[in-house]
Protein backbone atom coordinates (compact mmCIF):
# COMPACT_ATOMS: atom_id res chain seq x y z
CA UNK A 1 0.00 0.00 0.00
CA UNK A 2 1.46 4.02 -0.55
CA UNK A 3 2.52 5.72 2.17
CA UNK A 4 -0.27 8.52 1.64
CA UNK A 5 -2.78 6.52 1.65
CA UNK A 6 -1.97 4.77 4.25
CA UNK A 7 -1.50 7.67 6.70
CA UNK A 8 -5.06 8.47 5.47
CA UNK A 9 -7.02 5.49 5.86
CA UNK A 10 -4.98 4.86 9.07
CA UNK A 11 -6.06 8.51 10.11
CA UNK A 12 -2.51 9.53 11.30
CA UNK A 13 -3.55 12.30 8.54
CA UNK A 14 -6.76 13.74 8.42
CA UNK A 15 -6.22 13.99 4.32
CA UNK A 16 -4.20 12.51 1.48
CA UNK A 17 -3.10 15.40 0.25
CA UNK A 18 -1.65 16.33 3.72
CA UNK A 19 -0.10 12.94 3.47
CA UNK A 20 1.33 13.83 0.45
CA UNK A 21 2.73 17.40 0.83
CA UNK A 22 4.58 16.11 4.40
CA UNK A 23 5.78 13.40 2.77
CA UNK A 24 7.09 16.04 -0.16
CA UNK A 25 8.62 18.41 2.09
CA UNK A 26 10.71 15.34 3.74
CA UNK A 27 8.39 14.99 6.88
CA UNK A 28 8.25 11.11 6.76
CA UNK A 29 10.56 8.35 6.99
CA UNK A 30 10.16 4.80 6.50
CA UNK A 31 12.37 2.85 8.98
CA UNK A 32 14.35 5.53 9.40
CA UNK A 33 14.99 7.04 5.53
CA UNK A 34 13.01 9.69 4.15
CA UNK A 35 9.96 8.51 2.45
CA UNK A 36 8.01 9.77 -0.69
CA UNK A 37 4.27 9.23 -0.94
CA UNK A 38 4.56 6.25 -3.16
CA UNK A 39 6.79 4.42 -0.96
CA UNK A 40 5.36 0.84 0.00
CA UNK A 41 3.99 0.84 3.13
CA UNK A 42 3.91 -3.21 5.27
CA UNK A 43 3.17 -4.21 8.14
CA UNK A 44 5.96 -3.99 10.83
CA UNK A 45 8.05 -0.90 9.06
CA UNK A 46 8.17 1.67 11.63
CA UNK A 47 6.78 5.15 10.03
CA UNK A 48 8.14 8.62 11.91
CA UNK A 49 6.05 11.85 10.83
CA UNK A 50 7.46 15.25 11.85
CA UNK A 51 4.52 17.83 11.99
CA UNK A 52 5.25 21.60 13.01
CA UNK A 53 5.34 21.00 16.73
CA UNK A 54 4.94 16.95 17.08
CA UNK A 55 7.05 14.00 16.19
CA UNK A 56 4.77 10.76 16.05
CA UNK A 57 6.77 7.02 15.66
CA UNK A 58 4.34 4.38 15.05
CA UNK A 59 4.75 0.60 14.12
CA UNK A 60 2.51 -1.07 11.26
CA UNK A 61 0.42 -3.61 12.36
CA UNK A 62 -1.99 -4.06 10.27
CA UNK A 63 -2.96 -2.75 6.39
CA UNK A 64 -6.18 -0.88 6.15
CA UNK A 65 -8.47 -2.14 3.28
CA UNK A 66 -10.94 0.92 3.79
CA UNK A 67 -10.52 4.48 6.03
CA UNK A 68 -10.82 3.48 9.35
CA UNK A 69 -14.02 4.74 10.80
CA UNK A 70 -12.83 5.75 13.89
CA UNK A 71 -9.71 6.72 16.01
CA UNK A 72 -10.38 3.25 18.08
CA UNK A 73 -10.78 1.36 14.96
CA UNK A 74 -7.70 3.35 13.38
CA UNK A 75 -5.56 1.74 16.57
CA UNK A 76 -5.74 -1.69 14.98
CA UNK A 77 -3.54 -0.18 12.31
CA UNK A 78 -0.64 1.01 13.96
CA UNK A 79 0.76 1.15 17.47
CA UNK A 80 2.65 4.62 18.61
CA UNK A 81 6.06 4.22 19.77
CA UNK A 82 6.61 7.53 20.45
CA UNK A 83 4.49 10.83 20.52
CA UNK A 84 6.32 13.86 21.63
CA UNK A 85 5.86 17.23 21.63
CA UNK A 86 7.24 21.04 21.76
CA UNK A 87 5.91 24.03 23.04
CA UNK A 88 8.16 26.23 20.83
CA UNK A 89 7.05 27.89 17.90
CA UNK A 90 8.27 27.00 14.67
CA UNK A 91 11.68 28.10 13.33
CA UNK A 92 12.41 26.49 10.39
CA UNK A 93 10.68 27.11 6.88
CA UNK A 94 9.77 23.43 6.67
CA UNK A 95 7.69 23.87 10.09
CA UNK A 96 6.12 27.32 8.46
CA UNK A 97 5.48 25.71 5.57
CA UNK A 98 3.22 22.73 7.52
CA UNK A 99 1.76 25.08 9.52
CA UNK A 100 0.03 26.79 6.59
CA UNK A 101 -1.14 23.72 5.33
CA UNK A 102 -2.59 23.05 8.06
CA UNK A 103 -4.14 26.29 8.46
CA UNK A 104 -5.78 25.78 4.89
CA UNK A 105 -6.94 22.45 4.94
CA UNK A 106 -9.00 23.89 8.42
CA UNK A 107 -10.00 26.57 6.68
CA UNK A 108 -11.51 24.20 3.59
CA UNK A 109 -13.16 22.41 6.45
CA UNK A 110 -15.17 25.41 7.48
CA UNK A 111 -15.36 28.01 3.80
CA UNK A 112 -18.87 27.18 2.62
CA UNK A 113 -19.51 25.04 -0.39
CA UNK A 114 -20.87 26.82 -3.59
CA UNK A 115 -23.46 23.58 -3.32
CA UNK A 116 -24.56 24.80 0.18
CA UNK A 117 -26.51 28.03 -1.22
Amino acid sequence: MRLDLYLKKARLVKRRTLAQALCSRGRVAKNGKVAKPSTAVEVGCELTLRFAQRTLVVRVLALPTRPAGNLSEAAQYWHTLSDTRTTEHPTSPMDTETHALLRLEQEEDTAPHDDDH
